[in-house]
Order: C-alpha cells, then sequence, then structure tokens
C-alpha cells in the first residue's frame, strides 16, 4: 500500500504542500490529500522533497513526545512493560529505535537504513506478538523525523509496513490475543492517523483506531474496571496503551471514546491503584519491585480528573505529595476493597496507608491464587489449592468456583466461594478481613455424602526473604524475617495448641511452603486458619480452644459444627461453623442458629457480631 502518483495527483499533491508551507497554514488542520492505494508507486524525487520540507516545517501534529511532557527520562512506550518482554531484543530495539529521533544531523545515517531494512526483512517472517508490536509504535514515533534521513523507497516501506500491521491486526481476537490487538489495531491506527493526516487513509485509521479502543476498554473490563483474573498479567500494559491512546486520540477527537468506554478506564485506574503492593508492583504477579511507572500514573489521574484517586495514590505512596497541591487533605478516600464476580477477583484491604494488610484472591480455571501482605511484606503469593485424599485416593475439582457471598463494611470484608470435587465432595472456602482488629481468618469446609478417611493439605507459598518460624512446645507460628521482627502470626485453630499432641494433623513449612495438615475419620472437615496482622499484639501472650457445641442438650462432633475461641493479649474472638443444615445450637452458653459467625469479644463477655451468615 503506497500513494498513489499519477501525473496529476503529483502535480495537486506538489500544489498542496507548497500552499501549506507558502501560507503558513501548518499550524492549522491539515486536510488528507495524498491518496492511498495497494498498487500506487512512490512520490517522484521532486515531490519528495516538498514532502520532506513539509514534514520538517509543520507545526501540528506535534511529536508523539511532545504530548506527554511528563516523560523526561524515558518513553511512554516503555510504561508498564510486559513482564515477558522485559530484556529482550524488542525492548533493546524500541530503545533504538526511539534515539533516531535525537541524532545530529551531521551524525553518520548509513547505518539507519540499513538496520530498518533488516528489521523490516526480519518482520515479514515474525508472528504477531507483543514485542514486535512495540517495534512498530516506536518506528512509527520518529518515522516523521526519519523523512530527512533515509531513501525515499526505504521510507514509503516502512509506513507501508506499518499501515499494513495495524490493518491486518483488526482480526485478532480481543479474547486470545488483548494486548497484541490493542497496541496495533488500536494504538498503531491511531498514532498513524495522528502523524500523518495528509494522507487519505487517516479517516480508516481514526476510525479503527477509536473502535479499537472502546471495544477493549468495554470487552475486557468487568463494568467497573477490573479486568478477568485470566488477563492480570495484561492489565498494566493494557492500562499503559489505553492511557497513550487517550491521550493521542484527544487530539483527533472531542470525544475520544463513547462516554461508558470513557467510565470504564476511570474506574480501571482506581481498581490499578487497588491492586498495588506497597513496594508499588501488582498484586498477584510474580514479579516483585515493578512499580508504577510515576509518569504513567500522573497522566491516568491527569485524564481522570478524580481527586479521591489522587488521595488514594498519595495515602498508599504510589505518587508522591509535591509542592503543587493534587486535592484538598480532607479530600475523602476511596473504599479500599473491591470483588467482581465477572472477573473472579477480590482485593480485602484494611486501609489505603502503604503498611496496611492487603489480602487478594483469583479464582479461575479450578484455580485459586491468594496473596497476603502485611506491614509492607509479601507474606505469601500464589496458588493455594487444597490436595484432598479420600481413602487414599486424590480428588479433584470438576467444576469452576463460584461466588457464595461476599459483603464489605467498617468491620472488614467477607467471601465465600466453593466448588464440586469428584465422588460428590465439595468445598466451601471463607475468607474474612478484619479491619479495625486487624486478623485474617480463612477457612475450607470439606463436606461429602458418607463418612470417610478424609487427607487435607493446604500449601500457603511463602515468599523470598521470609520465614515460617514455631515455639518448641506449641503450635502457633509467625511469619516474618526473624522473631524479633514478625509480620504475622498463625494459629491453626483445629490442632490442638500443644506439640505433643499429634492426633489430628500438622503446621510446619517445607521447600518454602508453609503445609498444614489434618486428617479424620468423618463425612465432613473444618480446616481453618488465623492470622493476627497486628504488630503491637506480637509477642503477647494467646491461647486458642475448640469449644464444645451443643445439640439437643447433647455435645455434637466437629463434623456437624465446630467452634473456637482465641485470645492474643486482651483481645478475643469466637468462630463458630454449622457443617449440616443450620439448626439451634448452643455455645458458650448462648443459642445460635446462624450457619457461620465471626465475633469479637466486649469487657462484659458478651460478642459482638463481625458475620453471621443465617
Amino acid at each position: 500500500m503506497r500513494p498513489a502518483s499519477s501525473p496529476e495527483q503529483a502535480a495537486q499533491i506538489s500544489k498542496n504542500l507548497r500552499s501549506l508551507r507558502r501560507k503558513k497554514k501548518a499550524g492549522g488542520k491539515i486536510k488528507s490529500f495524498i491518496n492511498w492505494t495497494t498498487d500506487g508507486d512512490i512520490l517522484p524525487e521532486v515531490l519528495w522533497t516538498d514532502w520532506v520540507r513539509h514534514l520538517a516545517d509543520r507545526k501540528n501534529p506535534q511529536p508523539i513526545s511532545q504530548l506527554f511532557p511528563l516523560c523526561q527520562d524515558s518513553s511512554p512506550l516503555l510504561w508498564a512493560t510486559p513482564t515477558g518482554i522485559v530484556g529482550s531484543d524488542s525492548v533493546e530495539l524500541v530503545q533504538q529505535f526511539l534515539r533516531y529521533s535525537h541524532l545530529g544531523k551531521t551524525q553518520q545515517l548509513e547505518s539507519i537504513g540499513e538496520d530498518l531494512e533488516n528489521w523490516q526483512a526480519d518482520s515479514k517472517d515474525r508472528s504477531v506478538s507483543i514485542g514486535p508490536a512495540l517495534e512498530c509504535l516506536a518506528i512509527s514515533h520518529v518515522l516523521p523525523n526519519l523523512a530527512a534521513r533515509l531513501e525515499p523507497e526505504i521510507w514509503w516501506s516502512l509506513l507501508h509496513s506499518l499501515a499494513v500491521a495495524a490493518e491486518d491486526a483488526s482480526g485478532l481476537s480481543l479474547k486470545q490475543e488483548p494486548l497484541e490487538k490493542q497496541l496495533l489495531a488500536g494504538e498503531l491506527a491511531l498514532t498513524l492517523a495522528y502523524l500523518f493526516p495528509e494522507i487519505k487513509f487517516r479517516v480508516s485509521m481514526q476510525k479503527q483506531g477509536r473502535e479499537t479502543l472502546a471495544e477493549s476498554l468495554l470487552e475486557l473490563l468487568d463494568g467497573g474496571g477490573l479486568p478477568h483474573a485470566c488477563d492480570l498479567d495484561r492489565w498494566r500494559p493494557l492500562l499503559a496503551s489505553w492511557t497513550r491512546c487517550l491521550v493521542v486520540a484527544k487530539s483527533l477527537y472531542k470525544h475520544p471514546v463513547p462516554r461508558r468506554a470513557q467510565d470504564q478506564y476511570e474506574w480501571s485506574v482506581r481498581q490499578g491503584l487497588r491492586w498495588t503492593r506497597s513496594d508499588g508492583s501488582q498484586t498477584l504477579l510474580e514479579r516483585q519491585g515493578d512499580q508504577w511507572p510515576v509518569e504513567l500514573l500522573r497522566e491516568a489521574l491527569r485524564l481522570t480528573a478524580d481527586p479521591a484517586d489522587t488521595a488514594a495514590a498519595i495515602a498508599q505512596r504510589s505518587l508522591k505529595k509535591t509542592g503543587k497541591r493534587h486535592g484538598r487533605d480532607d479530600e475523602p478516600l476511596p473504599e479500599p476493597s473491591v470483588h467482581s464476580e465477572w472477573s473472579e477477583v477480590s482485593v480485602l484491604r484494611t486501609g489505603w496507608r502503604r503498611k496496611d494488610a492487603r489480602f487478594s484472591i483469583a479464582h479461575a480455571d479450578q484455580q485459586v491464587r491468594t496473596e497476603l501482605e502485611n506491614a509492607g511484606n509479601v507474606l505469601w503469593s500464589g496458588q493455594t489449592n487444597p490436595e484432598i485424599r479420600i481413602d487414599d485416593q486424590v480428588i479433584h475439582p470438576c467444576d469452576g468456583w463460584e461466588v457464595v457471598c461476599w459483603f464489605s463494611d467498617k468491620d472488614g470484608d467477607y467471601l465465600e466461594i466453593e466448588t464440586k470435587y469428584d465422588a460428590g465432595w465439595k468445598v466451601q472456602r471463607q475468607y474474612f478481613l478484619a479491619r479495625a482488629d486487624q486478623f485474617l481468618y480463612m477457612a475450607d469446609v470439606l463436606l461429602g455424602t458418607q463418612p470417610a478417611n478424609i487427607v487435607y493439605r493446604l500449601g500457603l507459598p511463602v515468599s523470598d526473604g521470609i520465614d515460617f518460624m514455631v515455639r518448641e512446645e506449641t503450635r502457633e507460628g509467625y511469619l516474618g524475617t526473624s522473631l524479633k521482627n514478625p509480620h504475622a502470626l498463625c494459629l491453626p485453630l483445629a490442632l490442638p495448641e500443644w506439640r505433643s499432641d499429634h492426633r489430628i494433623g500438622s503446621l510446619c513449612c517445607v521447600e518454602d511452603t508453609l503445609e498444614l495438615t489434618q486428617t479424620a475419620r468423618a463425612k465432613n472437615l473444618y480446616a481453618p486458619w488465623f492470622f493476627d496482622l497486628s504488630k503491637r499484639r506480637m509477642g503477647r501472650a494467646l491461647t486458642w480452644r475448640q469449644l464444645t457445641v451443643g445439640e439437643d442438650l447433647k455435645n455434637i462432633s466437629p463434623e456437624r459444627a465446630v467452634g473456637y475461641r482465641v485470645q492474643v493479649g486482651k483481645k478475643q474472638w469466637l468462630f463458630y461453623r454449622s457443617l449440616t443444615p443450620r439448626c439451634n445450637r448452643t455455645l458458650l452458653g448462648q443459642n445460635l442458629s446462624s450457619e457461620c459467625l465471626i465475633a469479637g469479644f466486649r469487657r462484659d463477655g458478651t460478642h459482638t457480631p463481625f458475620v453471621e451468615i443465617e
């Protein structure tokens, strides 16, 4: 695809170019006047000289770099570089291509043409992927400056290749290749339309780019700005591309995307803040320490223009407070937690401060990934699927996890999910993060159809630099860098407090995995964990007890209902769960008809419910 140049057309193009230069209209809106066909010739040498002079003299459009004045040390193209290409040849090529726009006029330019010809030849045999897509974008950014440095044939051939790449990418599947389609069919198309308004592909490129941008925002997000759990690793690169696209598109349209798509972008910026670790990296990804590029975050917050988002970014130190006021100091913060059934993700947080506790869950494709962070340290992160043996046979999930219950209030955030296993077994999983009381409670409920020999095992992948430290005589343990600097207290509530009792199971660390094992001959089993996250309570006296549950004036077995009492320092809590259809029962002298109760004790001995499911 190259510009047509019949004698009549060439004369008209030359007239238009000279008119723009003579009348100094290059600072205004430029109309498209260069045809773009599949079988045209390149511009003749005389006309090429006018074209090069026009590109050098025009005031609009501005170079892409000038649209992002906050980016002084790096290019916007390298915002949130996908983990898979960090340190790759593609990143080096992007950096090399971007440097072409800063070469001095006296420098030797022969190698540039040769490098770009080699790149173009190599790219013909490469499949569509993220690295080559970023390379195309880098070349498009510097292509106007390269007109004076390259032979006409090479320059037009590069523009042809970029236009074809953008058009061909419109056929990609947004579900299977979301980032590739957004980068090429969306961002590259908008970039070419912005940089070359003189060429008559502008209208089609603008339309394609705008439609792809809107489509990706509407189809890849849940309605509240969250991507699906399967797309978490692409989220920040997508957000970076959406941000660049919106900045460019604002120069082309008064309203770059429909209002619904704009809302999705704004929500996604807030959700991205929620999904950020204390070190700036994204929750539930393997790589830690990959911070938000400050320029990306500032540009995104400028586009959203929401003071609450800026206040949240400053509160968790994703953004430093500068001399300029980003909003009032008393700006109310958004809710810190979020849950999305469509996205199959949730993040439970005690607040927006950098060292507040965060617990994140993704439960897609029959897999559960969780992460606990406290006091600025990721304690564990990764797959947390139970291993269950029934009569010496491992059973497996046969369905996806479904949300049973979610609610969030001032006391904390509660999530319950469940799935079916082989042979009629079912697993229900509970999570509760208490805000004021600062603890995490999590438990698996294993429900069967008949008594069996059960061996239940759940491992938590402990993060690098975090150890699990235990006492010699009792079963409590601490997650942290040392016993002098623990970040969480771990209590296996179903196990006896004293290590000398080996009847039920064990809690130990095996190859960097904190592993809880419970055994029973029963129809149902309950496996609870209690994590105290309060730094002030670390080292205080503690104890826990399994309580007796009564029904019809008789004590019942733990496979019907269980209750636990936990005390750390002066704080005490009560945990109750029915494993059969709920009915009137007694616990600590009080009548209960609930399925689940999580409560704190008052000084007078009564309890305050945090969670009660009837």
